[in-house]
């Protein structure tokens, strides 16, 4: 085994740093055809397990796409599809400022995704309650999101005015408000573009 050698992952599941060199520090035979590795991240020194399916000895370079399984999987911090750019750009955020504990950071950037896409859908007068209740009127999103909204509005209105109120947030009202933000775009616009597609594909079917 050789300390030089390298894996470039697109994403480190600790510090989150893209295409980071991991560097190979054991490994061993597992079942059957399977190598298990232990890798170290250059940039903050955490470990992951990994599995491959040939041996990783004497190899310079390794293809990080030879990987069958990786632990800790890395989390996607990508909108759900079909997102527009702007939304996704600022849900990214709020879940990139989640994981790395920025809680404050990470309620308003998630809160602000909300604004924009209630916006992008009409809602244009008022704050984000208002803009919710215009969406709830127009059909546009359902009772139980616009439950749920109100949960995020208040973590933003909080993270935002965290001085003044002496709210204090948790890593839990993070996660909550990226979890709605999540749920809610997935409503808004993959569910429409995964049904128009389903249309389509039957049309031509017929």
């Amino acid at each position: 085994m050789s300390d030089d050698s390298i894996v470039i992952f697109p994403l480190c599941p600790h510090c989150l740093k893209h295409d980071v060199a991991f560097y190979l520090r054991y490994y061993q035979r597992g079942q059957g055809k399977c190598w298990i590795c232990f890798l170290i991240c250059g940039h903050c020194s955490h470990g992951i397990c990994a599995e491959i399916d040939e041996s990783p000895e004497y190899k310079r370079n390794i293809d990080h796409n030879k990987f069958t399984r990786v632990f800790p999987e890395p989390q996607s911090m990508d909108a759900p599809p079909c997102t527009p750019q702007a939304v996704a750009e600022d849900f990214h955020e709020a879940k990139f400022n989640m994981l790395h504990g920025n809680i404050k950071s990470a309620c308003i950037m998630a809160g602000s995704a909300v604004e924009t896409a209630c916006v992008q859908f009409g809602a244009i007068n008022g704050g984000l309650k208002e803009k919710i209740k215009t969406l709830l009127k127009a059909g546009i999103v359902t009772q139980g999101l616009a439950d749920w909204a109100q949960e995020i509005r208040g973590v933003r209105v909080d993270a935002a005015h965290q001085a003044e109120r002496e709210a204090t947030l948790t890593q839990r009202d993070a996660e909550d408000a990226v979890l709605f933000a999540e749920m809610l775009f997935t409503y808004l616009y993959t569910l429409p573009a995964k049904i128009a597609e389903r249309r389509k594909s039957t049309a031509k079917d017929a």
